[in-house]
């Protein structure tokens, strides 16, 4: 089954499956599956404006960061996201050097707002794709102003966009495709970038009686200003040509040291060679050295000392049987990786298994690659010399062990 209907039935089985014993959100569900997938009836963002389970799903997995949920909503992302982009071309076009305001009212919890406050002139990410309006009588509508919540508060974002600014992150007016058209919607894109500028209490009359909200200043960020953040937004621009499930990998390995987290990770590289590999086995080095080096790092970690050793290997391996074209074009890059191989082997003979011999003949091995590939690395040389060295010294091999520190 291609990727892309597995893609598809699967995320459509996920909600089913949440909504279960909702028959109403069923009957949504099978009409979203009919009309957007063999249909092809409206948009992805006009099913996105819609209050169901589609929006409230994939709200919901951004929010908590559930990155398995990320990738079951994989497919239908990449079509709302590729909409925006088109309708931010034009928008950019038509608007540019245009000051606008969006508004966004919404009920938040008074954790969440106290936070807000300690974050004052700091940067925010939205987390999700924000849905907001150009009326801000609607914002304050949604905030609940008149009705107001015992357990939370009530809050207007108002976000400044200078439409001059050319970020990285699309936005556009989407109430000519929304399936709310009266809201004069404005949606922005997951990761667009906020400078937190003020919260200030606002007390109303309405009807004889008084009512607070809380009103918050939220500024568009020119990502090119600060040179940290230019720095962030190339490496984001640079992993648009990365696999998701790369990606989700990397996520997983980076959000806690957990074991179950580490697991995720193993699970998304695992797919990602077995399914994508299995169609293109003209793959990119870098992609699955990545791959693999992950694996065994993972590995490593949970104590498969012979499973890391092998995916190491395997690095070498890929590397070595890369035609001579890519060497002369990218030699020092791949010896690198080689490099980065080694030493994760040599790291495992020494401090895990510790396995004097094999720590000797991986070394020689990594001393006589350099040369016959035409690479040249003094520190390479140093360095493992002295690890072989170290290893014929612990078998008291005394002359070797002497010889190996002279040619250091």
């Amino acid at each position: 089954m291609p990727q892309t209907s597995y893609a598809k039935m699967e995320m459509i089985e996920e909600c089913r499956q949440y909504y279960q014993n909702d028959p109403i959100e069923l009957k949504k569900i099978d009409k979203f599956a009919n009309e957007y997938y063999q249909s092809k009836l409206h948009t992805a963002i006009w099913w996105y404006t819609q209050d169901s389970f589609l929006y409230r799903r994939l709200n919901d997995a951004c929010r908590t960061q559930d990155i398995d949920l990320i990738y079951t909503f994989r497919n239908f992302i990449s079509d709302l996201l590729l909409e925006l982009q088109k309708l931010h071309s034009k928008f950019y076009d038509d608007m540019f050097g245009i000051p606008i305001k969006a508004y966004r009212g919404q009920l938040i919890s008074s954790n969440e707002l106290n936070q807000l406050r300690k974050n004052i002139g700091k940067l925010y990410s939205t987390n999700t794709f924000l849905s907001t309006t150009g009326d801000v009588n609607t914002a304050n509508w949604f905030a609940n102003i008149w009705n107001p919540h015992p357990n939370f508060e009530s809050v207007v974002f108002e976000y400044s966009i200078d439409t001059s600014i050319k970020t990285q992150r699309p936005y556009a007016s989407i109430g000519h495709v929304s399936s709310k058209p009266r809201e004069q919607e404005i949606l922005l894109c997951m990761g667009t970038i906020f400078q937190l500028e003020s919260i200030e209490q606002i007390k109303v009359d309405h009807q004889n009686n008084e009512y607070t909200y809380w009103y918050i200043k939220m500024k568009l960020v020119d990502e090119n200003d600060d040179i940290h953040l230019a720095s962030a937004m190339k490496k984001f621009e640079q992993s648009q040509n990365t696999p998701v499930l790369i990606l989700l990998a990397d996520l997983s390995r980076k959000r806690s040291p957990v074991s179950s987290d580490n697991c995720k990770a193993e699970q998304y590289i695992r797919l990602y060679l077995d399914e994508v590999l299995r169609i293109n086995d003209e793959m990119d080095y870098k992609s699955r050295s990545w791959a693999y080096a992950n694996l065994a790092s993972i590995c490593k970690a949970k104590g498969d000392y012979a499973a890391s050793i092998e995916y190491s290997e395997t690095i070498i391996k890929i590397c070595l049987a890369l035609p001579l074209s890519l060497w002369n074009k990218e030699e020092d890059e791949i010896m690198l990786t080689i490099r980065s191989a080694y030493d994760s082997l040599l790291s495992i003979y020494q401090y895990q298994t510790i396995d004097y011999d094999s720590i000797i003949k991986t070394g020689q091995q990594f001393l006589e690659l350099l040369p016959r590939q035409g690479f040249s690395c003094l520190d390479c040389i140093t360095d493992t010399l002295n690890i072989i060295g170290d290893a014929h010294k612990k078998l008291f091999h005394w002359s070797e062990a002497l010889d190996c520190y002279k040619k250091a």
